[in-house]
This record gives C-alpha cells, structure tokens and sequence, in this order.
C-alpha cells in the first residue's frame, strides 16, 4: 500500500497567525530572498487536507483527508492574485522562494458554507464550513509584467509583441526539450495576450494573427501530448480557422476526437489528412487505424464500396481547394504520381478516378499526367471520371 508523505520535522512547529486568526503558518524551511509581491506569478508543489480537528485551530493541528496534490514536477503554476481560497492566497504573499510552509485556513477565508467537489470521487471534497491544512513548498516566483498589465488593464499595447516573441521561443524550446506542460502553459497565456492586444493598424494585427497561428499550432500539438483533448480541439480549429489546410491541426484534431470517441468527426480529420499527403505513412497508419476501429464499432466492412467512395469525393475536394492555390500544382502531380506508384496500386494493370471531380479538374490532371508519365493511357468513361491504364 502506498503510503502519504508529509513534510516532516523534529523541531516542535511554531504557528503564527498571519491574518487575524484565519490563517496560521508554521514554517518548515524558510527559503530566502525576497517575499512573494502581489503581482507575481508562483510555482507551488502542495498538498491540499481537511484537518483532523474540526473545533477550531490549536498548535498541535494536523492534516486528515488528502484532497488533491500538486508535486514539484507538476507545480500549480498561477498569479498570486487568482489564488483560491483567498486564505492560501494570504499566506502565499508571506513566503520567499525555497520556503516550505504548513498553513491551516479557518473555513471564512477557505469554501465558507459551499461544497467543492475536486473529481468523480465523491468522497473527495470540502464539506460546507470546513477549515483546511496545507503543505507548501514555494519553488519559485517571478514577476510577469505582461501578463500582470493584462490582468490588471485588460489590453496589452503592440510594443510588447518582442517580448510576446521571446515566450514564444521559450515555449518552443521546452516543447523540444519535453517540457510539454510548461510549454502549453505558455503558450495558453501567449494566445490570451494576443487576443487582448490594441491594435491600431493592419500591419499589426498581421503580425499579432501570425504570432498566434504559429503559438496555435504548438499549442494544438502540446495539448494532444499531455492529453488535454478538449484543449488540442479548441487550438486544432483555430488554426484551421486561419488555415484550412495545416496538416498539423489535422493530424490533432482527427487524433484528439478519436481520444474522445467522436468517431464520425476522427474519420472525417484523419481521411482529410491522408488526402492532404497520400504518400505520408504516418498519416495513412493514422487513417487506417481510425477508419479500421470505425468500421469495427459500426458494424461494417473496411472495403465497404461506399467509403471508398467517399475517399474519392473527400479526395477531389482536397484537390479542387489546393488547385486554387497557385503554388501547389506542382505539388498536386506529385502526390498524384505518388498514390498511382504506392503499394496500394502496384500490379493493377487500370485504375478509376471517380466521385466529386469536376470536369474542368479531370481536363487538369488528365493534361498534367499525360505530360508527366508516357506509361498512362488515360480514358474518360463519364464526364466525372477518368480510368487509367498503367502499361
């Protein structure tokens, strides 16, 4: 059985009171430096109890029920001033980093008469008029102007874009360095000044809009890593917002809906994906995977005709939205050569294009691959469709 660690001291603890009686600290390890200001943002590695005494505070209190924990690999990170309860808050203001604190909260300054739940276990929550015991170790704090003026004014101004720059390439190296909690942390709040920023001219918000597309697409990424799918959703459609075809949010979004179980919507990611890059291996295994455990749950066949079918037509959208930009064409007759030269398609002597392509499309690709390939005599066998035959 695994047993609870609290912090522990031969020393007799001596409490003090640091705001009118609610609140009393018994210092374990006083740290040093300077004490924690009020706009400062703090990592806190705690633990969180109901006390064994119900009848008010004494110097012999102690901790009973563990309610929840933050460690010092995963500290609560947050603004001294969106601290909860209020009394956590107080005591937070007393200490310096490296200090190592017990605090006990009279219910007034913890949950007062309402009852806080903190999972699906209902044996772990605050019962209304409950006082609370603390273990808190202060790792470190700092003073984030940014996000301080953000909070405090609700704007920020365009001038402090480079040091919004500077978190972004932070956040980035410690995504490289798999930090990726703290880097989503970060970016979370990137995003958050950016949506805030007064902005005066177009220029500016080209740039704020490309800041937060590159922090998006990260952020995306970080979420579905730590398996924070709701959240890899929200960033996964801003960035198709900005960018419809950005084949990271893609590979995220079909990813994290599969996580949740919302089949329909995985399949229709994960088949845009492929289509996106025939030729990519990770995003085929990505659509095999989905399209197999879809086809498993719902009854029916992988080779079903009618998903075929709407690979093709899935497949002609991709291709019409990407002929509309002049820089990809190349790119099109590519992947096009790639899928007819797959394994998929090795040995088969014709093969059928069908579903969705507009005329004007199949004139394109048929010009196109007649010019590229001498070894593919191509036939139209309605106005929608083009058979090839492979010599």
């Amino acid at each position: 059985m695994r047993m609870e660690r609290t912090m522990e001291s031969n020393v007799q603890p001596v409490w003090k009171d640091i705001f009118r009686g609610y609140v009393q600290k018994c210092v374990i390890d006083p740290g040093a430096g300077q004490v924690v200001p009020k706009e400062a943002e703090v990592r806190l590695a705690l633990s969180m109890y109901l006390t064994h005494d119900s009848h008010g505070f004494h110097q012999s209190i102690s901790a009973g029920q563990l309610l929840y924990r933050h460690s010092v690999t995963e500290p609560l990170v947050k603004l001294v001033s969106n601290i909860l309860p209020i009394g956590l808050q107080k005591a937070v203001l007393t200490m310096c980093s490296g200090e190592k604190a017990k605090i006990w909260i009279d219910p007034l300054l913890a949950y007062g008469s309402s009852t806080l739940v903190f999972s699906d276990d209902p044996s772990k929550a605050i019962p209304p008029n409950a006082a609370l015991f603390y273990e808190v170790h202060l790792i470190r704090w700092e003073v984030n102007e940014l996000q301080f003026c953000v909070d405090r004014c609700g704007k920020l101004r365009f001038s402090a874009m480079p040091q919004i720059n500077e978190m972004l390439v932070q956040a980035e190296k410690d995504f490289t360095d798999g930090k990726e909690k703290s880097a989503l942390h970060s970016l979370c709040k990137v995003i958050s000044m950016l949506d805030r920023m007064k902005i005066s001219m177009d220029k500016q918000d080209q740039e704020r809009k490309k800041v937060i597309f590159a922090a998006s697409v990260l952020a995306s990424v970080c979420a579905l890593k730590v398996g924070k799918y709701p959240q890899a959703i929200t960033f996964g459609r801003r960035v198709l917002e900005i960018n419809p075809m950005n084949v990271d949010a893609t590979h995220v979004l079909a990813r994290a809906y599969f996580a949740l179980g919302y089949n329909k919507s995985a399949r229709y990611f994960a088949q845009r994906l492929w289509c996106y890059d025939v030729g990519n291996k990770q995003y085929k295994h990505t659509y095999d995977k989905i399209r197999a455990h879809v086809a498993l749950i719902e009854g029916e066949s992988e080779g079903d005709d009618e998903e075929d079918v709407d690979d093709y037509e899935q497949l002609a959208k991709v291709i019409t939205e990407k002929r509309e930009e002049p820089a990809v064409q190349k790119k099109l007759i590519k992947d096009l050569d790639k899928l007819l030269n797959s394994d998929e398609f090795r040995g088969i002597s014709e093969i059928e294009i069908k579903g969705g392509f507009p005329p004007t499309l199949l004139d394109f690709i048929e010009t196109k691959l007649r010019k590229n390939n001498q070894f593919i005599v191509i036939s139209k066998s309605s106005p929608t469709s083009l058979e090839l035959t492979v010599l």
